[in-house]
């Protein structure tokens, strides 16, 4: 989409532009520009906005950070971001008078939210008429006209030329119009996905259309299965996986399919009922290699002959699928969650699993207010990690280790209502903990964070040593190593060799029998 190019300032008298007040509250003021765009202004009198707009002439609207580089002095002024979102005050002081100049449609589906009136608005009265038919086709749409990556942004260009959001879509994602059709039926799906319609597709695929969730329960349920077998990141990735990577990918993909049939909020259930709930099923794809481990080792000590290194890799790789082919997915993961208790017991760990391997030590122990507006979180565990990885579109889902470690710390920024707005990685001083930087601030799909965002990168800092354990964090950072080094080891969870003694670990967790029966041909 390219941007209407700033007209060219002259020195002959120019007609103010005429605006529209609609609502004045504590210092702020609600407007609607000459080309019928909502904008919040903070200390700005009508006749200082009336100048300042007079050459604001953009034909579609675009982030604020675009904006500031096309119109930096008709923005000053300009309110944060997150205030756009709910204006809901100010609405409530526009007369009736005053609301009937907006577009009543639009403000059908975008209630207060400034922004979102925005996004649906154009000059091209076509544009809006086919941006409001599309989301009512598709409702989800309401979140992807924010995300604006590369897909959706094609997207919304066929739209504005007339094409149906089907066609639209579908010229990206051939093939999934049973899903889209079914998708454009149920409620909102939950708040992570919202955005990433392209994400929920890929991941909806090997499911059949009539199995998609409907209700929320189904929706959270689906949610809670599809963080706890991902995760956005393999935990302990230590070693190289790539070719196991995508076995994992493959049965991932089965199990999705398998929850989805016997119904989402039913699989839920029974997968809470196992020890460590839905986040049990990640784990369990540590188990299915040590078991792919164990036939290997059985191959090689009955003499396995291979000609090429493909060969053996192939012959591992139908190892390793012979046992989620001849088990259920949920006896393997009570399996697994029996096989780590006795691996932690094996690696000297006394204390719970969860504690010492599923949570870190948080840099600030509670929430703390940056701003008015915005808020600080520790995140301490994988799943907080994937969950913000997800919100955010980026890759904070695959840090698990690091943090665990005790070398990276993440912090994201979100507003009152707890929505992600930008993500930090904090690295503490190696030889002293309360020397401290911050890494890397990402806004969503890795984009510059908004400049009040960076302002407050200092209160940040100050936050954290204030509050933060510094003692602990140390202590825990060299627990932490010892723990690696144990897992790391042979025969450790995630030893890369393997012997008679690992796999007498696997036989007393789902019996001997049953192991040799599955690796039988290979002994």
């Amino acid at each position: 989409m390219k941007f209407a190019k700033k007209p060219v300032r002259s020195s002959k008298s120019i007609a103010p532009a005429e605006i529209r007040v609609l609502a004045e509250l504590g210092g702020e003021i609600l407007i609607q520009s000459p080309q019928g765009f909502l904008l919040i202004f903070r200390d700005r009198t009508p006749e200082n906005l009336t100048r300042q707009l007079r050459y604001f002439d953009i034909l579609e609207w675009r982030e604020r950070r675009e904006m500031d580089l096309f119109f930096p002095n008709e923005f000053e002024g300009l309110v944060e971001p997150e205030r756009m979102h709910d204006a809901a005050d100010l609405f409530a002081l526009c007369s009736s008078e005053t609301l009937a100049h907006l577009n009543q449609d639009i403000l059908n589906f975008s209630a207060s939210n400034v922004e979102f009136y925005n996004c649906i608005h154009s000059t091209n009265p076509f544009r809006v008429k086919a941006r409001i038919q599309a989301l009512t086709v598709l409702p989800m749409l309401k979140w992807e006209f924010f995300s604006m990556n590369k897909v959706s942004d094609r997207v919304r260009r066929r739209i504005d030329a007339g094409e149906s959001v089907w066609d639209a879509y579908l010229e990206f994602h051939p093939g999934k119009v049973s899903i889209l059709r079914r998708l454009a039926t149920t409620q909102a799906s939950p708040a992570p996905w919202r955005g990433n319609l392209e994400g929920l597709l890929a991941v909806l695929d090997p499911v059949a259309p009539e199995k998609v969730p409907c209700t929320d329960e189904e929706w959270n349920a689906f949610h809670s299965i599809y963080v706890g077998m991902n995760g956005l990141n393999e935990r302990f990735d230590f070693y190289d996986r790539q070719t196991r990577w995508k076995l994992h990918l493959s049965i991932k993909r089965r199990w999705m399919t398998e929850s989805s049939r016997m119904g989402w909020a039913n699989a839920y259930q029974k997968f809470a009922a196992i020890e460590g709930g839905t986040d049990a099923i990640r784990d369990t794809f540590d188990f299915l290699d040590a078991i792919g481990n164990a036939g290997d080792f059985l191959a090689r000590r009955s003499r396995e002959k291979t000609v090429s290194a493909e060969e053996h890799e192939i012959k591992s790789s139908e190892r390793w699928l012979k046992a989620p082919q001849t088990f259920g997915m949920f006896r393997l993961v009570e399996w697994s969650a029996r096989w780590h208790r006795m691996m932690w017991d094996y690696a000297g760990l006394s204390d719970r699993r969860d504690e010492e391997l599923d949570r870190w030590p948080l840099l600030l122990p509670q929430r703390v207010q940056l701003s008015t507006a915005v808020q600080a979180v520790s995140l301490g565990s994988p799943r907080a990690l994937a969950e913000e990885g997800q919100r955010m579109q980026h890759c904070v889902g695959g840090y698990s280790i690091p943090c665990f470690l005790g070398e990276s710390h993440i912090i994201s920024l979100r507003d009152s209502d707890d929505r992600s707005l930008s993500t930090l990685e904090i690295r503490l001083g190696k030889y002293n903990v309360r020397e401290m930087k911050i890494v890397q601030h990402k806004s969503h799909e890795n984009r510059s964070p908004e400049r009040f965002l960076t302002s407050l990168e200092n209160n940040l800092l100050s936050a954290i040593q204030r509050n933060a354990d510094f003692k602990a964090l140390a202590a825990r950072q060299r627990k932490a190593g010892k723990v690696y080094k144990l897992l790391k080891s042979r025969d450790g969870l995630l030893g890369e060799e393997f012997g008679q003694q690992a796999v007498d670990r696997i036989s007393a967790t789902m019996g001997q029998d049953r192991l040799m029966r599955l690796f039988q041909s290979d002994v």
